[in-house]
């Protein structure tokens, strides 16, 4: 009985990430509770993936009394359906699973406010009690889809619209600083050792990115801007392209080469793709 009790016992603490040992070794709480925080946004992004399956709904309808309405007694009219498909799929679903899993990061960010120590007791909240963790979030999961439609899709839509400007601003700063670092690391063993394939190298992917970048623009010139009636598909993509082209001929200016040696055609092309 002690045996079972100390084997359960990993689901509720630090540990809870090192429950296979062969593949997941035993490691620090911190890491560990990276892997089990990205658990549960690996599962919200599939999620999201599987409701916006056009099949799914229809595999959904097809099930009887699931979606499609039913009498509830021979002796009255009055139908009814155990699910309302348009709610569990599509992108109202996805709204609604991400509100859940942006709650439960919300709430987690609050409490380790100030939050300096692994001594702290917030601290062994947030790297332990992973089995009332998930319950948590999956009880979030499941409310999130008895919130009335009316105000909350379009509200959320505005909250994913700055949300998402966010991100990709976050984003491009992290691969503008991604590439800047390996331009100038390249460089330098390039400078340090005189070995070419450092500088082969940094040809190579910059003519990569470059090839890939063209071939994007041209994707989606195809794919989203082919109609006559997509005029305004046409315009952003030709005015991110006269963007990216002009980034790419101001990288290589002798005044910005002079302040900045590192600046090159890779980062731009990296960003560009």
């Amino acid at each position: 009985m002690g045996c079972i009790v100390s084997s359960v016992a990993c689901c509720f603490c630090s540990s809870a990430a090192s429950l296979c040992c062969a593949c997941l070794p035993s490691c620090k709480s911190s890491t560990s509770s990276r892997m089990m925080f990205s658990i549960i946004l690996i599962v919200t992004v599939l999620l999201s993936v599987i409701a916006l399956i056009p099949n799914v709904k229809d595999s959904l309808t097809k099930i009887p009394a699931l979606c499609t309405p039913f009498k509830l007694s021979p002796f009255t009219k009055e139908q009814k359906a155990a699910l309302d498909c348009d709610a569990i799929t599509g992108f109202g679903a996805v709204y609604r699973i991400c509100f859940a899993s942006t709650m439960f990061y919300l709430v987690f960010c609050v409490i380790m406010i100030r939050v300096h120590s692994s001594m702290d007791w917030r601290a062994k909240l947030q790297n332990g009690f992973w089995f009332f963790k998930y319950v948590c979030w999956f009880g979030l999961l499941i409310g999130a889809f008895f919130i009335p439609v009316e105000g909350f899709t379009s509200l959320w839509m505005y909250v994913g619209m700055i949300g998402g400007s966010l991100y990709i601003i976050i984003q491009l700063i992290l691969l503008v600083d991604f590439a800047h670092s390996w331009n100038e690391n390249w460089l330098t063993q390039y400078e340090e050792s005189g070995e070419k394939c450092y500088a082969l190298g940094l040809i190579f992917f910059t003519f990569l990115f470059n090839s890939l970048s063209i071939a994007g623009i041209i994707l989606l010139f195809i794919f989203y801007a082919s109609a006559p009636q997509c005029g305004l598909n046409k315009a952003l993509i030709s005015l991110n392209l006269i963007f990216c082209f002009l980034a790419s001929v101001i990288s290589i200016l002798p005044r910005v080469q002079e302040y900045m040696p590192q600046s090159g055609l890779l980062q731009q092309f990296l960003v560009f793709v």
